[in-house]
């Protein structure tokens, strides 16, 4: 029940704060490029944020992507120094 409220609300913000940001984008489109026909800025702001949220979310994505790939890369390598490690230690007799 907890998990649910919780997933509601952040989805409301995230919707509240594209809405915000559609109509800011579609202000600034009325009052400079489009000053002579501010009754299409509407389409573009939304378009726009609709392409700055997707931008956004790939950034994320690529970024988990390259951590995922350089946490491989130390996972794979402190597998194989632990394994050396074990082998030399049990060849010299140490230990």
């Amino acid at each position: 029940m907890s998990g649910e409220v919780t997933a509601d609300y952040i989805v409301r913000g995230l919707i509240s704060v594209y809405n915000w940001l559609s109509d800011f984008l579609t202000r600034i489109l009325q009052e400079t490029i489009l000053k002579n026909n501010p009754s299409i800025a509407h389409d573009y702001g939304s378009a726009i944020a609709l392409l700055i949220s997707l931008t956004a979310i790939y950034i994320l994505l690529t970024l988990v992507a390259a951590f995922r790939k350089i946490l491989g890369i130390i996972l794979a390598l402190g597998w194989i120094l632990l394994i050396a490690a074990i082998f030399l230690r049990a060849s010299t007799g140490t230990g």
